[in-house]
């Protein structure tokens, strides 16, 4: 028994024998489901041997995230802590996430079968609500936010999560707390909901789908949906939809230093977006630091004309290297992370407007 149920039976008083089982029932399904999730390497399922562990496999799903449930929905256990199983099953609901190509059709059904029963609890009341929202708000915190920059199937897979079935549970308790009277719980339950709407508005900003503004209508053709889609970001002090050029570019290149300087530049330089038709790296000859644009990127070109008629000109990529800044602090790459994800949406709307113009 985990040490923190075995410290609840010690503490408790008059705990009761269907708690006993409960709590019992939970642990035993979550060591099994770690058991078996500790042989499934995922890939190909090759041979029997697969076909049954991927099935017990998805049966321990089940059976410890209905323990879950009992223990979470019930007033005598629901104080206590359960991070460590339901950090346990969003694990394995991870992988088979990443490997549902490889598992097939009922990969599908138990992922379907298990976000729908995150939007649900077993019965309606301010326990019930407050316990699943925070200790769901916790464990999901640590998986949403992390890089998923080279998962764009747990991208796919909790923006669907987060952005509808866990939107549904929080519409839920919401409508549920507006029945009730002014006072402590009213004001916790209200506040459990708001953290998970800022957890929902955070991994959005860095890889959701859902609008940066609420619109009163849906968009009423494909040229609208493109312009509607996301592309602000968590700057250092608020949510930007400003998109900046590449840090390092702009310093590296010193036809676009040297335009900079210049007094009339704000006012007579032209910048036009494009996309980039081959592969170009540029060295500063100086320094010899340099950037590359790749074929297929969004670049900004930059064109200003001096005094003279002379033209001058540059080719900025969108996005910050982060090798560049050597010295950075911790604080300012995370920023250049959110910057980068940002322009990535911003360079994706962008390439889908000129296609639907050609």
């Amino acid at each position: 028994m985990t040490a923190y149920f075995e410290d609840y039976f010690k503490t408790a008083e008059n705990v009761s024998m269907q708690a006993v089982d409960k709590l019992g029932l939970l642990e035993d399904s979550c060591m099994e489901l770690d058991q078996l999730a500790d042989r499934f390497i995922g890939g190909r399922i090759v041979d029997d041997n697969d076909k049954t562990l991927v099935k017990k496999l998805y049966k321990a799903i089940f059976d410890a995230q209905s323990a879950l449930d009992d223990v979470l929905s019930d007033p005598e256990t629901r104080t206590v802590d359960v991070t460590q199983e339901e950090e346990l099953i969003a694990s394995v609901m991870e992988r088979i996430v990443e490997n549902r190509k490889d598992l097939g059709a009922m990969s599908m059904f138990v992922q379907k079968w298990w976000i729908t029963n995150l939007a649900s609890i077993n019965k309606e009341n301010y326990g019930t609500y407050m316990t699943k929202i925070n200790s769901w708000t916790t464990t999901l915190r640590d998986h949403v936010l992390r890089d998923l920059d080279n998962h764009p199937g747990l991208q796919r897979w909790y923006n669907s999560l987060l952005n509808n079935y866990f939107t549904i549970l929080l519409n839920n308790a919401s409508k549920f707390s507006d029945k009730l009277p002014q006072g402590v719980e009213k004001t916790l339950l209200d506040n459990a909901i708001k953290t998970a709407h800022d957890l929902i508005q955070d991994f959005n900003l860095g890889w959701g789908d859902k609008e940066d503004v609420a619109f009163p209508a849906p968009p009423k053709d494909e040229v609208e949906r493109i312009n509607r889609m996301p592309h602000a970001y968590r700057d250092k002090y608020n949510i930007s939809f400003q998109h900046p050029l590449s840090w390092d570019a702009m310093s590296i290149n010193n036809n676009y230093w040297w335009m900079s300087k210049q007094p009339d530049f704000a006012e007579k330089a032209k910048f036009s977006l494009l996309i980039a038709d081959k592969d170009k790296t540029y060295t500063n000859p100086r320094t010899a630091a340099s950037y590359t644009i790749k074929k297929g990127d969004v670049v900004m070109y930059v064109e200003y004309v001096d005094k003279d008629g002379k033209k001058h000109f540059a080719d900025i990529p969108l996005f910050i290297n982060k090798a560049y800044f050597s010295n950075a602090s911790q604080e300012d790459l995370d920023r250049i992370d959110r910057i980068n994800r940002a322009q990535r949406k911003f360079a994706n709307r962008l390439k889908k407007q000129l296609d639907y113009i050609k």
